[in-house]
């Protein structure tokens, strides 16, 4: 029989001179092994190569804000290609607006979807009257809160006015609930804050629950209002962990203003008037002409009352000639 030379075999196989170091720690009976294992790690490498590709470049996330709906977020990691999801809620479907993606949804079988997913999806889902849903949600900026995705007004907006009954409100923002809060357009009378920088304890709010008892009929919600005493403020959220009480009315809260009015010199909330925290030991923060400050609780400004509503129905297009006014 004749001797099996590995030398001459990978001649064979490879077609080139190769050179075996008879003194190698690597025998050359062990060659043809050692070949059938770099060809099988070379596979695994390949195959594991191709699974974290897969991994990085065919798994996307759908992330989806739901206004008034049954649950707030859907969020979820999905391969790329054809996307199902259903989301149900009771109320009625208002509109789907997507920031980055595309997506839709079918009231009938309330399910969202997409033919084709091939990126990162950002959307919102509104559910809402007949009114409301023409509310462009996407073009509002959005921040969280004690109840949600919260979408807010900046001070140069000008098709956020609703009238209810004969007073004029502006929208200041929409709530991770669905309710709206509402900032009067004009100020009550002027006054003190009070003898001390505690909201609950102040003269503005005994005015403030007499004021908004003809506004019963409205579907008035009680929502938080942010009182606490803040010195310095982070502006990435407005989720009050303490320091704030539920109620049916209040005032604009320091971090709210910091917001709508951040980079704008005038706007809907230009004049003078309280905020509803206090500052330090002894001042509060407020509005004057325009600008965020801090003033003594013995000065003498006006109130704008803040309060927040659910309709039912709502009409109009948001201007100053054609508000929205509940129906």
């Amino acid at each position: 029989m004749k001797k099996f030379n590995p030398e001459e075999e990978l001649r064979k196989i490879q077609n080139k001179n190769i050179t075996i170091n008879s003194t190698s720690r690597i025998k050359g009976s062990y060659i043809p092994a050692l070949l059938l294992a770099c060809f099988g790690v070379a596979i695994l490498g390949t195959t594991i190569s191709n699974g974290l590709s897969m991994e990085d470049n065919n798994f996307y996330t759908v992330n989806i804000d739901i206004i008034n709906g049954q649950q707030s977020q859907y969020i979820k990691k999905v391969s790329a290609g054809e996307f199902s999801a259903v989301i149900e809620n009771d109320a009625t479907f208002g509109s789907i607006n997507c920031t980055k993606g595309t997506l839709s949804y079918d009231p009938e079988t309330s399910r969202v979807y997409s033919n084709n997913i091939n990126e990162d999806t950002e959307c919102i889902l509104s559910f809402m009257n007949d009114g409301t849903k023409n509310i462009q949600i996407s073009q509002l900026n959005r921040i969280s809160d004690n109840n949600g995705k919260s979408y807010y007004y900046k001070a140069d907006a000008k098709n956020n006015y609703i009238k209810l009954g004969d007073t004029m409100f502006r929208i200041v923002r929409i709530n991770g609930d669905g309710s709206y809060r509402l900032i009067t357009e004009k100020s009550l009378d002027a006054t003190t804050f009070g003898s001390n920088n505690d909201y609950v304890n102040s003269n503005i709010k005994d005015i403030l629950n007499n004021w908004v008892q003809k506004f019963e009929n409205y579907n008035l919600v009680e929502e938080d209002f942010d009182i606490n005493n803040y010195q310095g403020l982070e502006l990435d959220t407005l989720i009050a962990e303490y320091s704030y009480i539920n109620s049916k009315v209040g005032l604009l809260n320091v971090r709210e203003a910091y917001l709508i009015t951040d980079g704008i010199t005038d706007g809907y909330l230009s004049g003078s008037f309280f905020l509803s925290n206090g500052y330090g030991l002894e001042n509060v923060w407020a509005i004057k002409d325009g600008v965020i400050t801090n003033t003594s609780i013995y000065d003498t400004l006006n109130i704008r009352p803040v309060i927040n509503i659910k309709p039912n129905s709502i009409k109009g297009q948001g201007t100053e000639e054609l508000p929205y006014e509940i129906g």
